[in-house]
């Protein structure tokens, strides 16, 4: 996601202008750090795999153990600012896409960004916004014609504590 790599940066460059140190940021301790890179390991590696005996529930089933495994990490480092927001981003995410077996994507968003309509079949975490959508207000709703991104709201809410986390660890003094 391209706007939480935005906003942490632009939030560390506000910390060091502010008086902080990015040394302070380096040297955040976190616990149980690998729960993140086997969370995001486990979905990149079935969306590039993209196997042809993989279906949509078992694909969801990954998609889910996938955020489980980062929610973990958040859960284990909620003593950290912005874990909580970035915690309830990520839980809003994985709600919606439990609740419709994939991310929905309104086209309508989508177009007004730039970005590519999902298909059925496109990924293992999207899926197109349709009348049968659950709780579309959840999903990709936010047009960013900015990388043609669409957004949801638990991407911005992540996105916001993502932004407070390196902050608030750049401004602290060692």
């Amino acid at each position: 996601m391209i706007v939480v790599l935005v906003v942490a940066v632009v939030a560390a460059i506000a910390g060091v202008l502010r008086g902080g140190s990015f040394s302070t940021l380096a040297d955040t301790g976190f616990r149980w750090g690998w729960l993140i890179f086997a969370g995001l390991a486990l979905q990149l590696g079935f969306d590039l795999w993209d196997p042809d005996w993989l279906t949509r529930a078992q694909a969801t089933a990954i998609v889910l153990a996938s955020n489980a495994l980062i929610l973990l990490f958040v859960v284990l480092n909620r003593v950290l600012p912005g874990m909580w927001l970035i915690g309830l981003g990520l839980a809003l995410n994985a709600f919606v896409i439990g609740a419709n077996q994939g991310m929905p994507v309104s086209a309508d968003a989508a177009h007004s960004a730039g970005a590519t309509v999902p298909n059925d079949t496109s990924s293992i975490k999207h899926e197109r916004m349709d009348d049968d959508t659950l709780l579309p207000w959840l999903g990709d709703v936010i047009p960013l014609s900015v990388g043609n991104q669409v957004l949801s709201i638990g991407d911005l809410v992540l996105a916001a504590g993502m932004g407070w986390l390196v902050y608030v660890r750049t401004r602290e003094r060692s």
